[in-house]
């Protein structure tokens, strides 16, 4: 593909009165000065823009994996009305009717399997 060569513009930055000074030094404030700049502007209402300090990290969950069932109507409010009454969260609750299920019909081995799962 072929260079295309673009045409220069014929102007200096000086030239454009809006754009006269542009990327001139301005001295620094002393301490005092910016001391005063900003007592002045906490009066006015203007809030501090230094960065924050980090928040730490929260925990990760250890609820990672998905799992998506059907089931009959009236069953999803019922197991939530268990959890709200038990107050815990569905997937508490879920962990807890799994033991359950594991007790009454359940191996031995499957019921370790769990529990170590859940530490």
């Amino acid at each position: 593909m072929a260079k295309v060569e673009r045409t220069r513009l014929d102007f200096e930055l000086e030239e454009i009165p809006s754009l006269r000074g542009l990327g001139s030094d301005k001295p620094e404030p002393t301490p005092e000065q910016e001391k005063r700049m900003i007592e002045e502007g906490e009066k006015l209402g203007f809030v501090d823009r230094q960065p924050r300090e980090k928040r730490s990290r929260r925990i990760r969950s250890p609820f990672t994996e998905p799992l998506g069932i059907r089931v009959r109507p009236g069953i999803k409010e019922l197991f939530q009305d268990l959890g709200a009454h038990l107050g815990v969260y569905d997937h508490t609750t879920f962990e807890k009717a799994l033991l359950a299920l594991i007790e009454k019909e359940g191996t031995p081995e499957q019921k370790e399997r769990l529990k170590l799962l859940l530490k």
